[in-house]
């Protein structure tokens, strides 16, 4: 496309309607590229090198309000994480956090600040940004909204949050 790239023209589509459905057909095949899709309003995202075979279910997939990702792209997301959990002998991704880790990741993702988990903690906000960065490098999160929406889908937000 020579005025605009992919990801331009689906965030401007998207703009004018939130019913459209996106589904992304490229040679990308690095996280970069897909959470820029994903931003942007994509539901499916797919390999050239696989669409012959991918197409069909992701028009299917979408269209039930469903994502889809090519087969490679699932095994990239997953691969990290996964290979974690097996080198540490762990069935669940939690468990590869620390009793003091699962501490700092409620209270965070309670909206608590470095600085006041600290105080409740009595320890210093160094050590809060260390756990933090711990949490995030185990459980492969890039954002804090990762780390949020993890906490959220694991069930460890308490009542009162």
């Amino acid at each position: 496309m020579p005025q605009l790239n992919g990801i331009e023209v689906a965030t401007q589509a998207c703009r004018g309607n939130h019913k459209l459905k996106i589904v992304f057909l490229t040679m990308h095949a690095d996280e970069t590229y897909l959470v820029r899709a994903l931003r942007a309003g994509a539901q499916a995202y797919l390999l050239k090198e696989s669409a012959a075979d991918d197409l069909l279910p992701a028009m299917n997939a979408v269209l039930a309000g469903k994502c889809f990702f090519s087969p490679a792209i699932s095994n990239a997301l997953l691969a990290d994480p996964v290979q974690k959990m097996r080198d540490w002998k762990v069935t669940d991704s939690l468990d590869l956090l620390s009793r003091r880790e699962l501490e700092v990741l409620q209270l965070l993702a309670e909206g608590h600040t470095n600085k006041e988990i600290a105080t409740l903690l009595n320890v210093s906000v160094s050590t809060i940004d260390t756990h933090r960065l711990h949490i995030m490098q185990k459980l492969n999160l890039r954002h804090f909204a990762d780390l949020v929406l993890y906490a959220f889908r694991k069930g460890i937000l308490s009542n009162a949050g």
